[in-house]
């Protein structure tokens, strides 16, 4: 199949509403009032695992956006592109920006390693230098995807400590029903039975308020939320590790989970983008729990 770039295409889409609740509607929102018109580009026919299938990707979104890399002689054209990617590809690209150069004599691609043997090939030993032709990349994981991982790492840490009597409670009790909340293979099904999880846990922590509440009058105390969170807490609360893994559990993860999705969902108001970082920032410790996740190594280069 050939691709012709010049060759327009277009699709016709049908508009279908529906109601449906949205739990950030209290968000005001900064789109503007007209529709703005988004294009897509061609597909590229390639399937994006491999280094090679990536320059070819990546060579094709430079030129279809108008990067300045391929167009020097556009004055419009723009220094760098925002690229967004899932997990794997992200990593395999990181690698394609770093050692993919082109040679400034002949405008040939070089890997970064045989820069000397391609000077002394076709250059008569001269000495010659390389630039990197993906420097306009900046690579972007996908906050969705990022979102769906964030879910499935926390179910893993917690399947065997309450998350799998939970789901057998919610009505997934056979084993083909467990394996599915396990693996989170249903993103809004997980999230349900995530949040459903996080109220509960909430609830709990209510429970050891009764022995704060009773030490603290009978001492003629002054209750406050500072009070029992950096006082009794260490003094008490700590004490009790499963009550101690509730409230890491709740007061981290749970939260961080929580507040990186409003970052993500609520895209109508660009204030919202800081929590989604903060989100990322506090639960990054369970992806960097395995040595061997990808994405504690996309964790350290996308932040």
């Amino acid at each position: 199949m050939e691709i012709d770039d010049n060759e327009e295409g277009h699709v016709i889409v049908k508009e279908n509403v529906s109601e449906c609740h949205d739990e950030f509607q209290h968000v005001a929102s900064n789109h503007p009032d007209h529709q703005v018109k988004v294009l897509a580009g061609d597909p590229v026919f390639v399937n994006p695992n491999s280094g090679d299938a990536l320059k070819e990707v990546l060579r094709r979104v430079g030129k279809a956006v108008n990067v300045k890399h391929y167009h020097p002689d556009n004055p419009s054209a723009c220094e760098w592109l925002n690229v967004t990617m899932d997990g794997s590809p992200y990593l395999v690209s990181g690698k394609v920006i770093v050692d993919v150069l082109m040679c400034t004599k002949c405008g040939a691609q070089v890997l970064r390693e045989n820069v000397s043997e391609h000077c002394e090939k076709y250059h008569g030993g001269q000495k010659c230098s390389a630039i990197q032709e993906f420097s306009w990349v900046v690579l972007r994981i996908c906050k969705l995807h990022e979102e769906m991982k964030m879910a499935r790492y926390f179910i893993d840490l917690n399947w065997d400590i309450f998350l799998s009597k939970l789901a057998s409670k919610l009505g997934f009790v056979s084993e083909a029903a467990q394996k599915f909340v396990q693996r989170g293979s249903h993103h809004h099904k997980t999230m349900s039975v995530l949040k459903v999880a996080h109220i509960g846990l909430w609830k709990e922590m209510l429970i050891p308020l009764i022995p704060y509440v009773r030490d603290r009058l009978s001492s003629s105390s002054p209750l406050s939320v500072n009070d029992y969170l950096y006082e009794w807490m260490p003094e008490v609360g700590w004490k009790d590790a499963t009550y101690s893994h509730i409230f890491v559990t709740s007061w981290n993860y749970f939260m961080a989970l929580h507040v990186f999705r409003m970052g993500v969902h609520v895209r109508r108001n660009y204030m919202y983008a800081s929590f989604g970082r903060a989100g990322q920032k506090v639960f990054a410790p369970l992806f960097h729990r395995n040595s061997a996740s990808k994405y504690a190594l996309i964790d350290c280069h996308d932040r």
